[in-house]
């Protein structure tokens, strides 16, 4: 049976997900959370607390799926891995995508926000280093970045509706780039 702290982090992302920030308040999110009013200001006291609890929790949920996904042995399985998560992140983690995309946006007007999501991203990039570390590219720095900002615009395109794109052979094209450019 999940905890009140667990109930809220998930109704957070949904109503982040479904309501954007806008609609991300506490009493909200007791409601998705089918608790009592008050529920979530007892545990998260503070808009910046629910924020940076909801982000903390979208990268403790990823961070294990993100790893296993990049182990590889070869540079040749990197952008299979890297489709296969690309479309988890919009299919099964289709909702907490959507709602990063809504603190990223946010975060454009909100410092702490942006230091928040900055803190979280830099946990995401380790597994995505690691992978091209594996693989031996050289400069792995470089080639998470260049995958990290692919990701996120490609993601950015896809919620936001306006460009039908084939991501496949972006993100493909990507991962050769971020290969030849890290060696």
């Amino acid at each position: 049976m999940a905890s009140n702290r667990e109930k809220i982090l998930h109704a957070a992302i949904e109503v982040l997900a479904s309501q954007g920030a806008s609609g991300f308040t506490h009493r909200r999110v007791d409601r998705q959370a089918a608790l009592p009013e008050g529920s979530t200001s007892n545990i998260f006291r503070t808009r910046k607390a629910l924020l940076q609890g909801v982000t903390e929790h979208m990268v403790n949920l990823e961070s294990p799926l993100l790893a296993a996904s990049l182990d590889v042995e070869f540079k040749e399985q990197l952008a299979n891995a890297f489709i296969g998560i690309f479309e988890h992140l919009i299919g099964p983690l289709r909702t907490p995508t959507a709602a990063r995309m809504v603190l990223f946006v946010e975060a454009g007007h909100e410092p702490e926000l942006s230091q928040i999501l900055s803190a979280g991203r830099q946990r995401m990039l380790v597994p995505i280093r690691s992978a091209f570390e594996q693989v031996g590219v050289l400069d792995a720095a470089r080639a998470t970045d260049l995958m990290a900002t692919c990701f996120e615009g490609l993601l950015l395109q896809t919620f936001g509706g306006y460009a039908d794109l084939d991501y496949r052979p972006i993100i493909t094209a990507a991962v050769e780039t971020a290969i030849k450019s890290g060696t």
